[in-house]
């Protein structure tokens, strides 16, 4: 049996948010509120690439401190042990911390073998999916866009992507699997598209 699903990683396996929120006020002495949008209000306002830098700059310096998302080792662990194959993460991190992303997983995955692309923006990941018909995303955007393409997506119900935009087409909206939690997919019934013979 093959893997037949592709992960993301921030908001899936690391809650990144809470330890950024935490990691600016000490360090940086802003304020960070997350937004309904996938993005950062900040207080004293700084601009994205600014903003962008700061993010980057936490994850290779503090990134120990990201915990994981529990329900997201879960889910990850379950595909492991149907298939003993590497697990696929991709994520569109600044380049710059694609040696602290590697280390991470390696600590939180507990020596399980994976496979970390990383990718300059969001709408990139569909390039790299051509082998998996599913993939975990929060990002209601890239939700949106893998859908379009035909991937079937799982989306954590998080306050920043849900709910979903009312004119989403039917065509998507089947294509689109919210969840409360990721473990409510390890039940067995959603085996056929989370593996591939």
């Amino acid at each position: 049996m093959q893997p037949n699903i592709a992960f993301d990683i921030d908001g899936i396996m690391a809650n990144f948010i809470q330890a950024f929120i935490q990691y600016a006020k000490k360090h940086l002495d802003l304020e960070v509120e997350t937004t309904d949008h996938f993005s950062f209000k900040t207080d004293p306002y700084i601009g994205d690439d600014v903003l962008s830098c700061a993010i980057a700059t936490f994850i290779r310096q503090y990134g120990y401190r990201i915990q994981a998302m529990p329900d997201g080792l879960a889910l990850a662990e379950y595909v492991w042990n149907k298939t003993q194959k590497p697990l696929t993460f991709i994520t569109a991190r600044d380049q710059s911390t694609i040696q602290s992303t590697h280390v991470w997983l390696r600590r939180r995955l507990a020596g399980l073998p994976f496979i970390a692309i990383n990718v300059a923006g969001h709408s990139d990941k569909i390039i790299y999916l051509s082998n998996f018909d599913t993939y975990v995303e929060d990002r209601r955007r890239t939700v949106l866009e893998l859908a379009a393409y035909g991937k079937t997506v799982f989306m954590p119900i998080r306050e920043y992507n849900w709910p979903l935009p009312a004119d989403t087409p039917p065509t998507l909206l089947g294509r689109i699997i919210p969840v409360e939690s990721l473990e409510t997919i390890m039940n067995g019934s959603f085996d056929h598209l989370l593996f591939k013979p």
